[in-house]
């Protein structure tokens, strides 16, 4: 998955050419600003900033940024800190000309997301000396590789866009605090912001400050960005039964007239089964036909003796035909004659 967050940032890249946002980057866990890398000069030099580049992983709506202690009110992106001091800060100034100064981050989940932790270290570096008080604004948009450019934080587009308020940073000098306008030093702030936020894997996150048409000179000193992954949950390599619930307490009621239950249609019984199935009556049927077919044998085998009887009796009877003793009634058997004085 982590070599197709890369193929996407590469393509995104190629989209991007035509485009003014950066191409994002990739976010492993924690993100520290690195504000040493801002250049400082003579007050009021400016030098041009190139997004990724001037400071790694942060990006602005802005060309140059000038180096300050809080003496300049020129509008625009500011690095804020004592003259030929390596201290800085970046920080912005508004003016009629330049009325939105953003600054802001853009990352790839390099693994989902579930919470961002967040310090900010805040400073105000100047007071512009007018009747009303900056706010620098923080607030933090997730969408995907295509929606990306047209979603960048640096148009100052609000859609889609999560405000963060306990993440803002508001001037601590003002008019009621009797400090005439210029440089101001030691006004700092520690903001600290959980967001409960959810970026899946190769998801675009972005992070921006803004500030719209204010005078005072505030900026971001440090700032520490660490993520909590959504926890994996691991299979069980058994499923888990299914807790039995305990039946209910049952408890004896108030004695008293019990109420009659609503007669109702009783249950048809279930028929039992019939007696002549089953391994018992499969045996006594082989027996019935083993003895059936015994009788029929021994009829068959009865048969044919009676026949053979037969057979050997009127083969007798066609002998006696052919004797010369009994040439008139063949059929008959000879008798023998009449004894003299014999009646019948």
């Amino acid at each position: 998955m982590k070599e197709q967050v890369f193929v996407l940032i590469f393509l995104l890249k190629v989209l991007l050419v035509a485009s003014q946002a950066p191409a994002p980057s990739l976010l492993n866990g924690t993100f520290v600003l690195d504000s040493s890398s801002l250049k400082y000069g003579k007050e009021g030099e400016a030098f041009p900033f190139v997004n990724d580049q001037t400071i790694p992983e942060v990006w602005s709506n802005q060309l140059q940024y000038i180096s300050s202690d809080g003496s300049s009110n020129q509008g625009g992106l500011y690095s804020f800190g004592p003259t030929g001091s390596p201290t800085r800060g970046l920080g912005t100034i508004c003016s009629n000309s330049k009325r939105t100064i953003i600054f802001g981050m853009s990352f790839v989940a390099n693994e989902t997301i579930s919470v961002l932790n967040i310090t900010v270290g805040y400073e105000q570096f100047r007071y512009g000396g007018f009747n009303e008080t900056a706010v620098l604004t923080m607030d933090y948009n997730v969408g995907t590789m295509q929606e990306y450019p047209g979603m960048w934080g640096g148009n100052g587009s609000t859609v889609g866009w999560i405000s963060q308020p306990a993440l803002f940073f508001q001037s601590l000098v003002n008019t009621t605090s009797n400090v005439p306008p210029g440089p101001l030093t030691g006004y700092t702030k520690t903001a600290t912001g959980v967001i409960q936020v959810s970026v899946p894997q190769g998801m675009v996150l972005q992070l921006r400050w803004m500030v719209r048409g204010l005078r005072d000179g505030v900026g971001v000193t440090k700032m520490e960005i660490t993520t909590t992954p959504s926890p994996t949950p691991s299979p069980s390599p058994f499923p888990s039964p299914s807790p039995t619930p305990a039946p209910a307490p049952t408890t004896d009621p108030s004695p008293g007239p019990s109420p009659s239950p609503n007669p109702g249609p009783s249950p048809s019984p279930t028929p039992a089964p019939s007696p002549v199935h089953g391994p018992k009556f499969a045996r006594w049927k082989l027996w019935t036909i083993a003895a059936g077919g015994t009788v029929v044998t021994l009829g068959v085998v009865g048969s044919l003796i009676y026949a053979m009887r037969k057979r050997n009796a009127r083969h007798r009877y066609e002998s006696v035909e052919t004797s010369p003793e009994n040439p008139e009634n063949p059929m008959e058997p000879p008798y023998p004659p009449i004894a003299q004085g014999y009646q019948w």
